[in-house]
């Protein structure tokens, strides 16, 4: 009888160990429902590390084009490219058509005007001011092109857009030439007229990056 008395009161006390260890179980469960939320975290910080930054200028400088066929490759370019779009407007688009429009103006008005007054008059002030903002603005654009050339190398004059960037540019700083030498006009219009025509091509470029597939 003893021994049967010593069992029951220890089964007793393993049910109430038992119940504890229930509650204790539930009360975690629901703190830890209430406590824990699951979320989507952004996984785009990869590619801010030193390897994504390396694998992303090996696709850049990668002269062979069968890469960009893959499936997996154009899935990671159509995910990056709304926020490399981001930078190329801030960067590089706006200052082109603040170059651009101060161009246009320049050569197409404000030397114009220039010519027909004073060595004093205002025009010749701002003939001279824009001229300096526009130096400004092509060694702006030579230092981007500086930094294609160091990256792709000999692979950088096999791109047409390339070699339009380039003659754009000789050619801004050849009208720029004539006007500060104040060559004839007769030199000066087919100078002009190209470099016009290359900035309008350059412009037109611009405008492919309203679309999905622009890289």
């Amino acid at each position: 009888p003893d021994d049967l008395e010593k069992r029951k009161a220890a089964l007793k006390e393993n049910r109430k160990k038992l119940d504890k260890d229930i509650k204790l179980y539930r009360k975690t469960q629901k703190e830890g429902i209430a406590k824990y939320e699951v979320r989507a975290v952004e996984f785009d910080w990869v590619f801010n590390e030193t390897e994504g930054k390396i694998f992303l200028n090996s696709m850049a400088v990668s002269g062979d084009d069968e890469v960009f066929e893959v499936e997996v490759i154009k899935k990671l370019i159509e995910y990056l490219w709304k926020f490399y779009r981001r930078a190329i407007v801030l960067n590089i688009f706006v200052p082109f058509i603040i170059y651009f429009v101060l161009f246009i103006t320049y050569s197409t008005w404000i030397n114009e005007l220039r010519d027909e007054e004073s060595g004093t008059g205002p025009y010749n002030v701002l003939n001279f001011a824009m001229v300096f903002i526009i130096i400004g603005f092509i060694f702006f654009f030579l230092y981007i092109e500086a930094r294609k050339i160091i990256a792709y190398r000999l692979r950088y004059f096999l791109i047409f857009w390339n070699l339009v960037d380039i003659i754009s540019i000789s050619l801004n700083i050849s009208v720029l030439t004539l006007d500060l030498l104040e060559s004839s006009t007769v030199h000066r219009i087919p100078v002009l007229a190209c470099a016009t025509f290359f900035m309008w091509l350059k412009l037109c470029y611009f405008g492919r990056m309203s679309f999905r597939t622009a890289w």
